[in-house]
């Protein structure tokens, strides 16, 4: 489900968004850089659940996601 999200601004300005996920397993922050931005985030909703995909890492403990697709569930 998503929990959160922030749009923030890359240095040619072109809108991206760092977004929280939660599910049983845990929390995810993922990142939706310009082009998955402009392709999801406009459908997203709080509350809902989606699959998504991409190349994950883990640094520290925490895991993150750089979102390459979005499936609503």
């Amino acid at each position: 489900m998503l929990i959160t999200g922030k749009v923030v601004s890359t240095h040619r300005g072109d809108p991206m968004e760092f977004v929280t996920f939660e599910d049983e397993t845990g929390v995810v922050e993922a990142t939706f850089f310009p082009d998955a931005y402009r392709r999801f985030c406009a459908r997203l909703d709080y509350g809902r659940p989606y699959l998504l995909s991409g190349k994950a890492d883990e640094q520290f403990g925490a895991t993150t996601l750089t979102v390459d697709e979005v499936q609503n569930l």
